[in-house]
């Protein structure tokens, strides 16, 4: 986007500018921003009026990623709402500084699912076996059996009934 926006606002050298500040969006919050230097400086050199409307744009750029695009991203990669992403990348950054940031939005997503995953279980959404227990009655026909797959040997090729655990054998 960097590239497109230098380029319509005839800054020289947009495409190297452009991928310094795409670069730059690795780090978050100060990696754009220092990202953007070089244009302001190549910018101003042209002109100071060149210099403000690439500072402009790039104020512009950074309010729409960083109160639009990139919340709504990482809601629908991650599943994370806007706010807890704001939120992490703020805790992260006292947390941790730069590295923390960076680390934010994935602890972030695995908290929320640990916490999702609690919840689930504690208010009776289920887990792998839905709140049962396993009584062995599962396997169980009923009957006098004791489903350890005894074999009375009684059926016509003697190998009685499938086993004692009330499943039909197929030939």
């Amino acid at each position: 986007m960097s590239i497109l926006g230098l380029t319509l606002l005839g800054v020289p050298y947009a495409l190297f500018l452009g991928a310094a500040a795409g670069l730059g969006e690795l780090v978050p919050i100060l990696g754009p921003v220092l990202s953007a230097i070089p244009a302001v400086l190549v910018a101003l050199g042209i002109s100071p009026w060149l210099g403000l409307g690439v500072i402009a744009f790039y104020v512009a750029l950074q309010q729409i990623e960083g109160n639009f695009l990139v919340p709504r991203v990482m809601r629908e990669a991650l599943g994370i709402p806007p706010l807890l992403t704001i939120v992490a990348l703020l805790v992260g950054f006292r947390i941790g500084g730069i590295g923390g940031m960076l680390l934010a939005v994935p602890v972030a997503a695995g908290l929320q699912t640990v916490g999702a995953a609690l919840l689930s279980v504690a208010y009776g959404g289920g887990g792998a076996n839905s709140g049962r227990t396993n009584s062995g009655s599962d396997f169980d026909s009923g009957g006098s059996d004791s489903g350890c797959g005894s074999d009375s040997g009684t059926g016509p090729d003697g190998g009685g009934d499938g086993g004692g655990d009330g499943r039909q054998r197929r030939s």
